[in-house]
């Protein structure tokens, strides 16, 4: 067989951006400047090495790295986490009072979980198929804070919509960006909230992923080549 050229296009998952919506002032927003209140951070992923939760043991078992904070794990262990780190990341997930493990739970609470949020950290150490988390947080106008890898790195516009760091140095930069985007105000937990949510409901909500499946099912997929709906021509041979 000879090279023949093809031109693929993604059509990713949808987000429901009618259900992912930006919640009311949170615990941050609401303190008064002299209240030592610290931010609320959704660690939404499954519990696994793959997913970061060794570094969300470690930010957990130190609280000087970030005082005050309050953690929301939604999210129970995935079979291919390690017995140490299941069993060490367990017992602080239960004991630590700054932490709410819900241990899994139904796929209509989670719209509430991002809600409570200030800020959503995604630490992934390799690939992500498609990062729908990350979009459902930005859909709920909450800031995502996530490692440089794909498929995250395809939609979050580092310092527009979001942040990325480099997985190397995530264990230091995710808190130090955690404080940066909470800060005094929050005022740029506001920004990038703001810009992230229009992102996803521009370009990922389901009006405008039907639309590509419906050009797709009619053979004029030249009428979605806009925005993540790249077009790319690719070789092979």
């Amino acid at each position: 067989m000879g090279s023949f050229e093809f031109i693929p296009l993604v059509v990713p998952n949808a987000v429901e951006t009618e259900l992912f919506t930006p919640g009311g002032p949170t615990a941050l927003a609401d303190a008064p400047a002299d209240q030592p209140v610290g931010p609320t951070i959704a660690f939404p992923s499954t519990l696994t090495e793959y997913k970061g939760a060794h570094l969300l043991a470690e930010w957990i078992e130190d609280p000087q790295i970030l005082p005050h904070a309050r953690w929301l794990v939604p999210n129970r262990f995935h079979p291919s986490c390690g017995e140490g780190l299941r069993t060490r990341l367990e017992q602080l997930l239960r004991r630590s009072p700054e932490v709410q493990w819900l241990d899994g739970i139904a796929r209509d609470e989670m719209p509430g979980i991002y809600r409570q949020a200030d800020v959503t950290v995604l630490p992934i150490t390799r690939l992500e198929g498609f990062g729908l988390a990350a979009l459902k947080s930005m859909g709920a106008a909450v800031p995502v804070i996530a490692t440089d890898v794909p498929a995250l790195n395809e939609f979050i516009d580092d310092g527009n919509t979001g942040y990325l760091v480099p997985l190397d140095t995530a264990i230091r930069d995710v808190p130090a960006l955690v404080e940066h985007v909470t800060g005094t105000g929050a005022e740029e937990a506001r920004r990038l909230a703001g810009r992230a949510r229009q992102v996803v409901v521009e370009e990922f909500g389901r009006g405008r992923v039907l639309e590509a499946f419906d050009a797709l099912a009619r053979g004029s997929l030249r009428e979605v080549d806009a925005g993540y709906f790249t077009w790319r021509s690719c070789r092979v041979g």
